[in-house]
């Protein structure tokens, strides 16, 4: 073989014709990087498969991962659960323990409340509520008065201090969780249940004896105007409607129309 041809003999072991191929040099050329091509394909095909067995371990290891983050979670959730059911117990065992320890505080008597229209007109609701705030006042003045934490929180704005609209904060603030349970204070009939301006969804309880509260900035209502509850019912979730920058319920009491400070009215002792 010459520097520019390349001979291929063929002899075959009985005597059979010898076959010759010469090859020119361009040829050769092909060969040669054909021969090349076939190897890189060959190792991009190693590489290749060694990159999906390496995605395919990674996968497995990452989908156990995830099974664990999982059962993990479901722990969590029951754990949460679990904790969620502790904290509405203590706050119904601290009402509890609030409405029989308060000083003068009875356990309110069942009220006889007049038969509602099914289907009734606001002339007719109004003359409802009217009926039902008499037989209010004549119920003792410790029923009325409005004497437990409204939600389980911490106090994070305080009667009268100035809020930052430059006015005097005419209840408090209390810092709580989203859709933690707001109890309402003292017996009464709600007078109001819906959207009122800066304050969002807010509920307005008439307890008689000149009490009524207010609960703001909740998330969602349970009772409608005209309803009659007691010390201690859920009457929405706390939520931050209106004017909020944050979770919280804005509580009120007034007596005799004016605002009065909401911790006054706390028992001090819990």
């Amino acid at each position: 073989m010459d520097s520019k041809k390349l001979t291929i003999q063929v002899i075959p072991g009985n005597t059979g014709k010898i076959r010759t191929w010469t090859l020119s040099s361009s040829t050769v050329k092909v060969f040669y990087v054909f021969l090349f091509l076939l190897l890189m394909i060959g190792v991009g095909l190693f590489l290749f498969s060694g990159k999906i067995a390496l995605q395919l371990t990674t996968t497995e290891y990452l989908k156990k991962g995830n099974d664990r983050l999982f059962i993990e979670n479901q722990q969590l959730r029951s754990a949460l659960t679990d904790l969620d059911s502790l904290r509405v117990l203590h706050q119904k065992f601290g009402n509890l323990a609030q409405t029989y320890l308060n000083e003068g505080l009875k356990v309110p008597a069942q009220i006889s409340l007049p038969e509602k229209p099914p289907l009734a007109s606001n002339e007719q609701v109004e003359n409802y509520l009217d009926k039902v705030g008499e037989r209010l006042k004549n119920t003792k003045k410790s029923n009325a008065r409005p004497s437990i934490k409204p939600v389980i929180g911490i106090i994070s704005q305080k009667y009268s201090q100035i809020d930052n609209t430059g006015k005097e904060h005419g209840g408090i603030d209390i810092a709580a969780m989203i859709n933690d349970p707001v109890y309402v204070t003292a017996p009464g009939v709600v007078t109001y249940s819906g959207w009122k301006s800066d304050y969002g969804i807010t509920v307005i309880v008439d307890h008689g004896d000149s009490y009524k509260t207010l609960y703001a900035h909740l998330n969602r209502n349970v009772v409608k105007k005209g309803d009659f509850v007691e010390r201690g019912q859920t009457i929405g979730m706390v939520g931050m409607t209106g004017n909020t920058s944050g979770p919280h319920l804005h509580y009120e009491i007034k007596y005799n129309q004016k605002t009065v400070n909401p911790e006054d009215y706390f028992l001090k002792s819990l």
